[in-house]
């Protein structure tokens, strides 16, 4: 049996630590379908039509909650609650959040269910300018 030489023993060190290195660099994570369908860059309108569509809107049970003016664009404090049950049979399912004047107007989506006990969301968002936001509840029928 050949001992190796303390100079043998460093490069097949360096060796084995470039192939462990450069090993991973062919593995790629995939983005989310969901990811990619939902946060597109696209004008206010089209965003609402191709999440809702033509789908009839009731604006009394939603309010949301967020500064005139926030201080920093990049940290807007807003919350969203529906005056709605949240039972087995009928609840809140989704809740959205809309900028209109950003570039991917949907900023945010919410999945709830019944264990939440009460339609609320409370989040920060990013703003690209001053803008109305929107929320829009999604029922499970």
């Amino acid at each position: 049996m050949k001992w190796l030489s303390r100079r043998e023993f460093v490069i097949f060190l360096g060796k084995i630590g470039l192939g462990i290195m450069f090993f991973p660099s062919g593995l790629k994570a995939q983005q989310s379908p969901s990811r990619e369908s939902h946060y597109i860059e696209e004008s206010f309108e089209a965003a609402m039509q191709r999440l809702f569509g033509d789908r009839a809107m009731q604006r009394e049970r939603v309010s949301v909650s967020a500064p005139e003016l926030a201080e920093n664009g990049a940290t807007v404090p807003v919350a969203v609650e529906v005056d709605f049950p949240m039972e087995a049979d009928q609840y809140i399912q989704t809740i959205y959040i809309l900028s209109q004047k950003n570039p991917v107007p949907l900023v945010g989506k919410f999945h709830l269910t019944p264990a939440n006990g009460k339609a609320y969301i409370s989040t920060r968002i990013k703003m690209a300018e001053t803008s109305p936001v929107h929320a829009i509840a999604e029922t499970n029928t």
